[in-house]
């Protein structure tokens, strides 16, 4: 199935770019995997170098749209990860999971994971979210408020069901143990980089997903 993005975030300083892997594995990790993220784990114990707090706050900025604004548990995913780092015991979920969160933490960007086939639709859309729209998070059944928020949504014919952001993926879309094929958000505030060093970003990201399975296979795109 053809997957379809676009956005409607002209009036803000983001790329998003997007990394699709089909025919994982969802139980093997690439050789050499759990070193590298130990390793940068490690790196942001004793705090950020000048490249990645640059990042880190220009994420920050990218969120600040109308009421919404990206603080406490507002904040983008990849602070979340970088207060984790700071204690023992990084968690591990799964490596598509775990893979997200070595090139979040690596490049300090938030970063959203979706099960493709869970997904209402193969047409997704990033917008703010508007009054009322919010989705459930988590298995208690927690909700958050997409009001000004970037999100991305999946477009099924008249309805938009919203589906991920930088903050908080949906649960109905996560990855699971029978997980196959994956789509992959990076939310990139261009003012902090540029198209080039998001593509690097994008490569890198792509080539750990390849090593998930023997027959794993990647694409990627800047929207």
């Amino acid at each position: 199935m053809d997957l379809k993005f676009e956005h409607q975030l002209d009036d803000i300083a983001i790329r998003i770019g997007i990394v699709t892997v089909r025919n994982i594995d969802i139980n093997i990790y690439p050789d050499g995997f759990q070193t590298e993220l130990e390793k940068e784990v490690q790196s942001v114990q004793d705090g950020l170098d000048p490249k990645r707090e640059t990042f880190r706050q220009a994420g920050r900025e990218m969120l600040r749209n109308g009421s919404y604004k990206p603080t406490g548990r507002s904040k983008p995913s990849s602070e979340y990860l970088l207060r984790e780092a700071t204690k023992d015991n990084f968690p591990g979920i799964n490596p598509i999971v775990d893979i997200n969160n070595l090139i979040s933490l690596r490049y300090m960007v938030p970063i959203s994971l979706w099960d493709l086939d869970r997904a209402p639709s193969s047409h997704v859309i990033f917008r703010l979210g508007e009054e009322g729209e919010s989705f459930e998070f988590n298995s208690a059944g927690q909700h958050i408020d997409l009001k000004d928020l970037i999100t991305g949504f999946a477009v099924d014919g008249d309805q938009q069901h919203p589906m991920i952001n930088p903050v908080k993926d949906a649960l109905a879309t996560k990855t699971a143990d029978d997980t196959v094929n994956v789509g992959a958000a990076v939310y990139y505030p261009i003012n902090a980089g540029s198209d080039g060093h998001l593509q690097k970003l994008l490569d890198e990201f792509g080539e750990w997903l390849s090593k998930v399975g023997s027959n794993a296979t990647t694409t990627s795109c800047i929207v």
